[in-house]
């Protein structure tokens, strides 16, 4: 009877050993399913890409946005591949200069109260159109470009490094349509809004994270609001 509790309570024990000895090896990955985790979606050439150019708004003024933002994802692909724990600061960060620029003293960093403001004060908002003058033409270089990637990043994890997306590109654009239509320019206004808005369409299509995408849609209920506040 001795023998038999004793069988009974070390059958679990070796059965768990045994278990754990399997675990330990690994099957041969059926090359199907490897093809499949390799393998990546079809990218726009990197020169046609506005991917590139939109991420590199926040570069510095002797770069073009494009070359800088194509820069920043090749060391962003290298931080990608290291191991948690290992220094995962991008050298390139360093390139971005501090502009004199901060949002919450923009009069469209309320967007919902934008043409309002900038018609009070028309004065302020060419002050600062004329301050954040570098970020609008790299901001313009990428909305112009008519394709749009979000690239492929493999090794892309929750500690991976995010672009920086164009930061005050909203407010500075929004600011100039709003300026345009205080100034009886609204042809060009709408022409301009109509350019960015096709932009983010593009931006959330050629999406492949989801932060990727809500920016994108941010941007665009951004210039949805600005059309609803000129048609009223």
């Amino acid at each position: 009877m001795r023998k038999i509790f004793r069988i009974l309570i070390t059958l679990p024990l070796v059965l768990v050993v045994i278990v754990a000895l399997i675990n330990l090896r690994d099957d041969t990955l059926d090359p199907a399913l490897g093809k499949l985790l390799t393998a990546q979606p079809p990218q726009i050439p990197p020169d046609q890409n506005g991917y590139f150019a939109w991420i590199g708004v926040v570069g510095p003024s002797d770069q073009s946005p494009d070359i800088w933002g194509y820069r920043w994802y090749q060391e962003a692909l290298q931080a990608d591949k290291r191991q948690p724990g290992e220094n995962q600061t991008l050298e390139i960060e360093s390139e971005k200069p501090k502009r004199d620029l901060v949002a919450e003293n923009f009069a469209c960093n309320k967007i919902e109260s934008c043409l309002e403001s900038v018609i009070g004060a028309p004065d302020d908002a060419r002050a600062l159109l004329q301050k954040g003058q570098d970020i609008l033409e790299r901001g313009d270089l990428a909305v112009s470009i008519p394709a749009y990637q979000e690239a492929w990043r493999p090794d892309f994890s929750i500690a991976s490094h995010l672009p920086s997306y164009a930061n005050l590109y909203r407010q500075l654009s929004a600011t100039r349509f709003a300026l345009g239509i205080a100034e009886g320019r609204h042809d060009e206004a709408l022409t301009r809004l109509g350019q960015e808005m096709a932009f983010h369409i593009r931006q959330m299509q050629g999406a492949s994270t989801l932060i990727e995408k809500l920016i994108a849609t941010a941007h665009l209920r951004s210039d949805l609001m600005l059309l609803s506040q000129f048609i009223r």
